[in-house]
């Protein structure tokens, strides 16, 4: 509550004290008093623990931090991923074998300027204001709940004024007419004046109570609009906020989600291409195994083959793709001359599944061409590999069919006997078994060397500028191993050598580092786009508890636990469900109804106040038309002069003289006046003696006129108690003091003081001290009208 603002429930009961007491004598009293610092309850000595309530942003704030700090490492991963991926070694195929060449391009595209920190950074800048955004929203959300409460405070104040306004005419309707009947009833002059002199009291002290109620509920209502527009005004400063805080959270969202997107599409590709470097990396560790193994032994070299051909050649060469090595099968067939016609069959499904058969034969490197094919072998363990043609396995086919059934061939080449093998190697180098190739409708046609010579001397074939033809088709010599480095064309071979191919050496020399580098991308890129998602999923979280706060509020008002209200709500019709599913605009209508059902309240009782007052001018009539009339001689008999009072004196003043009370701050008559005054230092030594007493400390001494000097003391107070001002002997002076702060609210309320009436006289110095002290200057009183009492009593004795 602002200070000074009469919203306080403590200042409402101090007014209400206030209010009753002043009803007792004619000196106005005015209370004020701060806002309380504490919350200090002198009644039941407790000290409580003001504890802050949790704001309603608090989650929401809480995750806004999670997600700046998701941000912030995906930040830290996104550079560290950038420095592996684009650093000194930057991801490239361009040493990788043609298996990986495709998946590796593929990630190279996929995270080109990926790894810019640029769209994080953005995020986080959002992720920041949403946090501001939500901090303005929290201090509003404090004002609006404040502002809320003061709200409900002041209708049920104000009911609780018009309740107390209404009973008070109640009652003094009940006495006024009690007493308008005694004084139309009065038997003589003297009883109707002293009834009509307590009508007079009763009507005064009313009018003061209604009137001063009425001027708080006013103040009431100035503050109730007052707060109204602060809380209209701030909770929807807090519903901007927060809207606000939900759009940068959107915005921080999508930027993660296609953030996410593409990580989660380069951490795939380049995954895919690590897969595949790693497959080539593990062919090269094959073939480097088998080729520790091989020496110049054709067994040894035939498997260096196989290796060759199934992790290297067939994938990387003839496929460019991964070849399953468990789908490629190679058998080796011995030739017909056990040597040029020897061929490896490979045979394999390619990426689409479909089957494909190769053939291959090898030579060691050093291998020298020579009339003897059986000679000059070489004697190196590495080798050249080549492809075989469909023709020349043809001729191999042909040759074994045309022979089938020669000796030399059953027994040389099945058995590799050595006296038939003798006669294989004569015809072979003699060239016995060359084979020629036509073709007639697109079907090849065979004929071996010995056909040919039958043929050319039957003149079926012809011999034309070089070249032979059979029945018009044009024949050729299907040379055996014509891609091998000793038989082939150099202008055309096709060979593979495993000491020169440049393809092959990088291959074999970069597998295992591309394998590390790769396996390291991966790692980063993997990091990366799990540090991304992790803060698109707080992120997303955030967005979730900001729908949560938008929709986890409907009025602030309802949520007040306030009993009272509560109870006029239900005695409404309205159900308690009803009342928590308003809206702010709905509450506030409500609490507008409550606030004028308490000033109608109000208004209904000045209006029978009014009635009141109109009953007591009439009873002033009754009364001055029952004084006896005095004649002129009485008026000038000796001894009535010199102020002695007698009946005619009486006489001389009618009623009708008498003013009607009509504000709470009538002042005081003559004789109470005099009466406060003639008390007012007795009173007050009584008062400041006590309180020194218990509080206070020696400040200095006085001296009296006699020179005796009297001690000082300096009052000390505990901290729900105000200090007492320097002219506390000045009561004109104090009521423009902020001096009074009362927590006794049940004394508040109950239009008493001290178990003393409206009509018992208290004086200023007392009233004083019970808004001081509270309950302990309530006490102080009873002790000194105890007191006063005995004194009494023993005047009457004596």
């Amino acid at each position: 509550m602002k200070k000074n603002n009469l919203v306080n429930k403590n200042i409402i009961s101090a007014l209400l004290i206030g209010i009753s007491a002043s009803m007792a004598f004619a000196q106005p009293i005015t209370a004020f008093a701060e806002e309380p610092e504490g919350d200090n309850n002198e009644n039941t000595n407790e000290a409580t623990t003001n504890t802050a309530e949790p704001s309603v942003t608090d989650a929401a704030a809480s995750q806004a931090e999670e997600s700046h700090e998701a941000i912030e490492e995906a930040i830290t991963t996104t550079e560290q991923a950038a420095e592996v991926i684009n650093g000194d070694t930057p991801m490239s195929a361009e040493d990788t074998g043609n298996v990986a060449q495709e998946a590796v391009e593929e990630a190279v595209n996929e995270t080109e300027n990926l790894y810019s920190t640029e769209k994080l950074e953005e995020a986080d800048a959002d992720v920041q204001e949403v946090k501001e955004e939500l901090a303005q929203a929290a201090a509003e959300d404090k004002k609006a709940n404040e502002e809320a409460k003061e709200v409900v405070d002041t209708v049920e104040y104000a009911q609780e004024i018009a309740d107390l306004a209404e009973d008070t005419v109640k009652d003094a309707k009940t006495l006024s007419d009690e007493i308008t009947e005694e004084i139309t009833n009065a038997s003589s002059y003297e009883e109707a004046t002293e009834a009509y002199e307590r009508l007079k009291n009763l009507v005064e002290t009313t009018t003061e109570d209604v009137e001063a109620k009425r001027t708080i509920l006013d103040q009431l209502t100035e503050e109730y609009n007052r707060a109204v527009d602060a809380l209209t005004t701030a909770d929807a400063n807090y519903e901007t906020h927060v809207d606000n805080a939900a759009d940068k959270a959107e915005d921080a969202k999508e930027i993660l989600d296609t953030m996410t997107d593409d990580f989660a599409a380069a951490d795939e590709a380049i995954a895919e291409a690590a897969e595949k470097v790693e497959t080539e990396k593990q062919a090269a560790d094959k073939i480097t195994e088998q080729r520790s193994k091989t020496t110049a032994n054709w067994d040894r070299q035939a498997e260096y083959v196989k290796t060759i051909l199934t992790y290297y050649y067939i994938p990387q060469v003839v496929e460019q793709t991964e070849i399953p090595p468990e789908n490629i099968k190679i058998t080796r067939t011995k030739g017909f001359d056990t040597q040029d016609y020897n061929y490896y069959k490979v045979e394999y499904k390619d990426a689409e599944g479909n089957k494909k058969v190769l053939y291959f034969n090898y030579d060691r490197v050093d291998k020298i061409k020579s009339n003897n094919r059986y000679t000059n072998l070489g004697s190196s363990a590495d080798i050249i590999i080549y492809e075989k043609t469909a023709e020349e396995i043809g001729a191999d086919n042909y040759l074994r069919q045309y022979y089938k059934d020669e000796d030399f061939y059953k027994y040389g080449v099945l058995k590799n006997q050595s006296d038939y093998r003798a006669i294989l190697i004569s015809k072979a180098n003699a060239g016995d078994f060359r084979v020629y190739a036509y073709y007639v409708g697109g079907e090849v046609h065979y004929l071996v060397q010995e056909e040919v010579d039958q043929l050319l001397i039957d003149e079926t074939i012809t011999y034309e500028n070089g070249k032979y033809y059979v029945d018009g088709h044009e024949m050729n010599e299907v040379v055996q191993n014509q891609n091998s480095k000793a038989y082939g064309d150099p202008e055309n071979v096709t060979y593979f050598d495993t000491t020169t191919n440049e393809d092959y050496l990088n291959f074999m020399n970069n597998a295992a580092e591309n394998a590390e580098k790769f396996e390291a991308y991966e790692e980063k890129s993997y990091a990366a786009k799990e540090a991304i998602s992790n803060a698109k999923t707080e992120v997303d979280a955030l967005n979730g508890a900001l729908d949560e706060l938008k929709g986890s509020r409907t009025n602030r008002i309802s949520t007040l636990p306030n009993e009272k209200i509560l109870d006029l709500v239900v005695a409404y019709g309205i159900s308690i469900d009803e009342y928590n599913s308003m809206s702010l605009g709905q509450a506030v209508a409500l609490m507008n109804n409550l606030l004028k059902e308490a000033q109608d309240k109000l208004a209904n009782a000045e209006t029978v106040l009014a009635g009141i007052n109109s009953n007591f001018l009439e009873m002033t009539q009754v009364v001055d038309d029952m004084a006896p009339k005095a004649t002129p001689a009485e008026a000038n008999q000796p001894g009535n002069a010199g102020g002695q009072s007698t009946a005619s004196d009486n006489a001389g003043t009618t009623i009708e003289d008498t003013a009607v009370p009509t504000t709470a701050t009538a002042q005081a008559t003559n004789a109470q006046a005099t009466n406060d005054a003639a008390t007012f230092d007795q009173q007050a030594d009584e008062i400041i003696g006590v309180l020194l007493q218990d509080n206070g400390t020696v400040a200095g001494v006085k001296r009296d006129g006699d020179g005796a000097e009297e001690a000082i003391y300096a009052p000390v107070f505990s901290d729900n108690l105000i200090d007492i001002p320097a002219d506390l002997g000045n009561p004109e002076a104090l009521k423009d003091k902020n001096i009074v702060q009362i927590v006794d609210e049940e004394v508040a309320k109950s239009d008493t003081i001290g178990g003393e009436t409206k009509e018992d006289a208290v004086s200023w110095w007392w009233l004083l001290a019970i808004a001081i002290l509270g309950a302990t200057g309530e006490k102080m009183y009873r002790e000194y009208k105890e007191k006063e009492e005995e004194k009494e009593k023993e005047k009457i004795k004596s």
